[in-house]
């Protein structure tokens, strides 16, 4: 008997046959090709996620079914978090998220609007990310309500909104109480010192916070700071999510090799208003140094360290500066600066390190010195050794001069490629661009012919820099933070107070 597909209910027939796995092979591709949703669920989880066929059916379904729009907006989300530094790829998917949360909203999702905002506020369009949170139907459920609640104390957080954060938490202090992720939270702002310490609501938190941790949370909060360390570096950040990526860098952090010199106490918050800093993606972060006499007082550590949203990271006296996109390679980089080390890559043209030869050592990778001597070699080679802060690695049969000419005694300062796998004196990239090194002829000197981490960030840590550190490790170490603050202010017209922090840096 012939009938029409249109004369009883198809969709919810095949879809019967579906879910009870009784459609045949034509049945289910028919079903695919009229999207019907039982088929097209089944069919996306044959599929690889993230492959072509798996978004393809996604898409599909995601027409009809706000989880699934929801779901894919996320997808879409994290992959733009994961690839934010290649504008190309992060630009799409960013697109598509915004598209796919929009569809999960036009189909009544209220969840995807809290994560629409979540998405805005990673973007650093705060503005946006409040507008599209108060949107949220808060009394739609928990799930909703608690998730609207975490995204508004992290906007508090961002903008330095303190009052704010304190008033949300006394309003929802149960609804904190009674999740998972609430304790979380109350953990996270007791961890990072984020509450205006004294309050009554600091006091109230912390109190919340000792009821509600385990064991070992609260052993790692109360740890005494290691003193064994060569120096200490205090890092703060002006987000939770910031604050969550240093602890994960710190986390990866132990297992280098410089782990043993720098001690990192649990990452702190700072409100990113009270800092006054210059955000370029092309330039070098930097900030209004004088503000961290406000909170001076209460770092214990030699050095501090900021990170922001973006930025070039840099070591700017005892203040280190990257933004989270930075990775451990960078900064373990920049941490060998406030060690001692030199940059072995071209510095700018006009960087102080090389304006002229060194009076004294003055890092322990790099050396500034003539390129020209004249006289007996056994004597400037006597005299080129004091310059060295690696000289002790140096052989007595490896050759650190070689001669200009013939039977002269005019040298070349350098060790000759003969030699190149053993400790010695070669040229380095430090002083490249400086016209003044070029016309006075003098240069920049390493103790090794291949590349180190000082050059490519990418690159392990030298063994003989590890050594170099190990023997002489408080030697060229970088001024305490105290010195930023002093300088700062001197050049702010406040001489009496940069005596002030001078003295304090003297300390150290």
């Amino acid at each position: 008997m012939l009938i029409s597909s249109s004369s009883f209910f198809l969709s919810p027939y095949l879809t019967k046959k579906i879910m009870q796995g009784e459609a045949n092979h034509k049945q289910f591709n028919f079903a695919l090709q009229r999207n019907n949703t039982a088929a097209l669920a089944l069919e996306i989880n044959k599929h690889r996620e993230g492959s072509s066929q798996w978004l393809f059916f996604k898409m599909a379904l995601a027409h009809q079914q706000a989880q699934t729009a929801y779901e894919l907006a996320t997808w879409y989300g994290n992959q733009y978090l994961n690839v934010i530094a290649e504008q190309r790829l992060s630009s799409k998917y960013l697109q598509e998220a915004k598209k796919w949360y929009q569809q999960a909203i036009r189909l009544g999702s209220e969840i995807a609007k809290v994560s629409f905002a979540r998405l805005y506020q990673q973007q650093g369009r705060l503005n946006l990310a409040r507008s599209q949170l108060s949107q949220v139907n808060s009394s739609a459920g928990l799930d909703i309500e608690l998730g609207s609640l975490l995204v508004s104390i992290d906007l508090a957080l961002e903008t330095g909104n303190i009052k704010l954060v304190e008033s949300l938490i006394v309003q929802k202090i149960p609804l904190l109480l009674l999740t998972p992720e609430g304790r979380k939270l109350l953990a996270d702002i007791q961890r990072y010192k984020t509450l205006n310490v004294g309050s009554h609501v600091s006091e109230k938190v912390a109190n919340l916070f000792t009821s509600v941790a385990t064991p070992t949370m609260a052993r790692s909060l109360l740890q005494p700071p290691n003193t064994s360390c060569t120096t200490s570096l205090q890092l703060f950040a002006s987000s939770l999510a910031n604050l969550k990526h240093l602890d994960a860098l710190i986390e990866q952090f132990i297992s280098t090799p410089l782990a043993s010199f720098v001690c990192l106490p649990p990452p702190r918050y700072v409100a990113r208003q009270s800092l006054s800093c210059h955000n370029n993606k092309k330039s070098a972060l930097l900030c209004d140094e004088s503000t961290w006499r406000e909170l001076a007082a209460t770092i214990t550590t030699r050095h501090i360290g900021y990170m922001s949203n973006e930025g070039g990271a840099n070591v700017h006296f005892g203040i280190l500066y990257f933004d989270r996109h930075d990775s451990l390679d960078i900064f373990t980089h920049e941490l060998s600066h406030l060690l001692g080390f030199i940059d072995e890559y071209p510095l700018s043209i006009n960087h102080s390190t090389c304006q002229q030869t060194q009076t004294s050592t003055f890092s322990h990778n790099i050396s500034v010195l003539a390129r020209n001597y004249q006289g007996r070699q056994a004597d400037i080679r006597r005299q080129i050794l004091q310059e060295l802060p690696w000289s002790n690695a140096i052989k007595p049969s490896t050759p650190i001069l070689h001669q200009r000419d013939h039977n002269s005694d005019n040298w070349l300062l350098g060790t000759p490629k003969s030699h190149q796998h053993e400790v010695g004196v070669f040229a380095a990239q430090s002083c490249k661009k400086s016209k003044v090194a070029k016309a006075n002829n003098f240069s920049a000197f390493k103790a090794t012919a291949q590349s180190t981490h000082l050059e490519y960030s990418v690159e392990q840590l030298s063994l003989l820099y590890l050594q170099q550190l190990n023997l002489a490790p408080e030697k060229f170490l970088m001024p305490s933070f105290h010195y930023n603050i002093a300088l700062a202010l001197y050049q702010q017209g406040e001489e009496e107070q940069a005596l002030y922090w001078l003295e304090q840096a003297k300390l150290w």
